[in-house]
């Protein structure tokens, strides 16, 4: 490391100050790639210029677009891709196996809260009958005139409702 502060030292007359950036970049696989070849440097001519390890007539291995390095898309080739998606005809194919499902769903609903219905109206029912036979069954001995009068109404009412006549 102290050797690659004074060759930067050498080249720009200034001291190297980026190296919390630098040390968060390396680790990058953009930057990876770079490393992983050569990363010596060795001089190769009296001007005191620096190159690579590697020969300079032999490509590098490095590409921009490796398939280690994966780049997000541009703003341009996002909006064109957006463009033609909504350019393009919806595909409804499944569609309709989703709606069926759906209408399934919603019909077993629909005989659920039917059926809830119908069994709270039973219940109502039962407690009424319950009700009823306790009015029926009342101890009419410690009543008034006038509450055995409404008492002796109420269960003839309850007995036409319950048919006991037959």
């Amino acid at each position: 490391m102290r050797d690659a502060h004074a060759i930067y030292f050498q080249d720009k007359k200034l001291r190297f100050e980026f190296e919390n950036a630098w040390d968060i970049l390396r680790k990058q696989p953009k930057w990876l790639a770079q490393f992983e070849e050569s990363s010596k440097r060795t001089k190769v001519s009296a001007s005191g210029e620096y190159s690579s390890s590697s020969n300079a007539d032999t490509p590098s291995s490095y590409e921009p677009t490796s398939p280690t390095m994966d780049r997000p898309i541009g703003t341009k080739a996002a909006k064109r891709i957006a463009k033609e998606k909504s350019s393009n005809v919806v595909d409804l194919t499944g569609m309709e196996e989703v709606l069926k499902t759906k209408t399934k769903a919603l019909e077993d609903m629909v005989r659920a809260k039917h059926e809830r219905n119908r069994l709270r109206e039973e219940e109502i029912k039962l407690k009424n009958k319950e009700l009823d036979m306790q009015l029926l069954y009342k101890d009419t001995a410690s009543m008034s005139d006038a509450q055995l009068h409404i008492h002796q109404k109420l269960c003839k009412n309850i007995e036409k409702n319950m048919d006991f006549s037959k």
